[in-house]
């Protein structure tokens, strides 16, 4: 009699860490081939520890014969001490990052990498490569009902740090996988950076498009998406009610919208995952959206929190704005801050003051060198006062991308029956292009053009643009600003005079800390239900 096949049943329970993807997966080689030499080598070293075996088995030569250790291209180690030796002495010398991974994937890991060793990697990118993803902040809001006129209303109240739900990992993704198991599978992974630059704990969710969690349907979906598309990562700040999602690039069209919509399912889960009874959460959008980690850190962190951004910085940094007790001038001031970090920077020496002086005094030779005019300082003091200490190159806060839409009425008015118009900005007199233009315009009644960023406006934006008389016309001007560090190619411009740092507003010094948003009255207001 046949032995009976197994049956794969559906199940809720997500995929376990001990499930192995094949080392030719093209998730396994391009995961491993983003890293560098000595993170390749350090991560081996991770998985070979005690803490982290039972998940990271290596391929040892217990588990093979001599026929198969002949055809081998690399023969398998007698114990974990043996495999250990041979990652150090890697470490030690010299070589290439191919050399690792077909040690790892052709040797120690033959018969494949656990879904718990791929996460590892992928999470050493991040920390690796802190501007690797693009990333959006969400804001935690508090749900509340209130009664009107016997009507339960809904409404939101923001969440402060003394507010914060108790994140407790175990509790946590039992509530998320519960919310996500009846729609698709997926691999679950929480880890901590060592960094203390990054106060940040990592949830990689690894999405399996399958209503199984077995071995075989794992290595049978394993090539038929992209790893990016599959993989979605969230952050959750120490002490600060954010979350930050990260964006994937999609390479396959066809996939598109079920990712999308898998992304949404996932982060609509995460709030109901993180509320209990009595206590309901929701994410809103912060129209922040940067490949920086310390710029989220910084603008949406539990310092920054959006309080003190651009020229009001210095308020924040005490080192910088001082004592209000302090009755001393502010160039002794700034004298002795420079003294204090030449002297953390060379040292306890005996002959330390003697140096710092003469540090001291070749700065101020090189300083006094310089030829500047008395225009290029005042630049550069107008600079300085507007974006305090951000709009620096090398602050590693930066924003790469600067999205407004201008929604202010053409600024024409008229001034009486029978007469011209005339422009509102100096009374300028219009020529008769533009009487024809604007007569045109009051002909046709054209009404305010529906924004686009137009979702990006909040209802009451709406009614007010919608508000207008029929009269006024807004033109759809919008501004895109690119680059690496956009609101540092700002300050530049303004310390070179090609703009008018006096004259240029809040939203262009970052200020406002957001990368998408609608300018009326010249001030910015962001994004307020974009999630993506």
């Amino acid at each position: 009699m046949a032995p009976r096949s197994r049956l794969a049943v559906p199940t809720n329970a997500p995929l376990p860490h001990t499930h192995r993807l094949p080392p030719a997966s093209r998730d396994v080689l391009k995961t491993l081939l983003r890293l560098s030499r000595p993170s390749l080598i350090n991560l081996a070293l991770e998985w070979l520890r005690d803490a982290n075996r039972p998940y990271c088995t290596p391929f040892l030569h217990a588990y093979t014969d001599d026929h198969d250790e002949e055809n081998a291209p690399y023969l398998s180690a007698h114990s974990i001490d043996e495999l250990t030796e041979i990652y150090e002495e890697l470490h030690a010398r010299k070589g290439t990052k191919r050399e690792v991974v077909d040690r790892i994937v052709e040797g120690d890991w033959r018969h494949g990498l656990t879904l718990y060793q791929l996460a590892m990697a992928e999470a050493q990118y991040l920390v690796d490569h802190p501007t690797g993803q693009r990333w959006t902040a969400l804001r935690l809001s508090k749900l509340k009902s209130s009664t009107s006129d016997n009507t339960i209303i809904p409404h939101t109240e923001k969440v402060t740090g003394a507010t914060l739900p108790r994140f407790h990992a175990p509790t946590f993704l039992n509530n998320l996988q519960r919310e996500i198991s009846p729609i698709t599978k997926a691999h679950y992974h929480l880890t901590r950076p060592s960094d203390p630059s990054l106060p940040l704990t990592f949830l990689r969710i690894y999405i399996h498009d399958s209503p199984y969690n077995t071995q075989r349907s794992l290595q049978s979906t394993s090539n038929k998406a992209s790893p990016s598309s599959r993989t979605l990562f969230l952050a959750f700040p120490d002490g600060a009610p954010y979350v930050y999602v990260s964006h994937t690039s999609f390479s396959m069209p066809t996939s598109t919208n079920e990712s999308h919509s898998l992304r949404k399912v996932i982060i609509g889960a995460v709030p109901k995952a993180l509320s209990r009874p009595q206590e309901r959460y929701k994410l809103d959008p912060t129209s922040l959206t940067t490949k920086s980690l310390p710029a989220l850190l910084q603008m949406r962190g539990k310092d920054g929190m959006n309080c003190a951004q651009g020229g009001w910085g210095i308020f924040a940094d005490l080192e910088a704005c001082g004592s209000v007790l302090d009755f001393r001038r502010e160039e002794e001031r700034k004298e002795e801050r420079r003294r204090r970090k030449l002297e953390e920077a060379h040292g306890e020496d005996e002959d330390k003051e003697n140096r710092v002086e003469g540090e001291v005094q070749q700065q101020k030779r090189a300083f006094l060198g310089r030829q500047e005019s008395p225009d290029a300082k005042r630049r550069k003091l107008v600079a300085e006062g507007r974006f305090g200490n951000s709009g620096l190159p090398d602050d590693g806060t930066g924003i790469e991308r600067l999205d407004v839409r201008l929604d202010d009425p053409f600024p024409v008015v008229r001034v009486g029956a029978g007469a011209e118009v005339e422009a509102a900005a100096g009374g300028r007199r219009p020529s008769q292009q533009e009487s024809s233009t604007t007569a045109e315009c009051k002909k046709v009644g054209r009404k305010p053009r529906p924004s686009l960023l137009d979702k990006s406006t909040r209802e009451e934006d709406q009614e007010a643009v919608e508000a207008l008389d029929n009269d006024e016309w807004i033109p759809d001007v919008r501004l895109s600003f690119q680059g690496s560090h956009v609101f540092a190619g700002l300050r530049q411009l303004a310390e070179k005079g090609v703009i008018d740092g006096k004259r240029l507003p809040g939203w262009m010094t970052g200020e406002a800390s957001a990368s998408v948003g609608v300018i009326r009255d010249g001030r910015i207001r962001v994004k307020a239900d974009h999630l993506v």
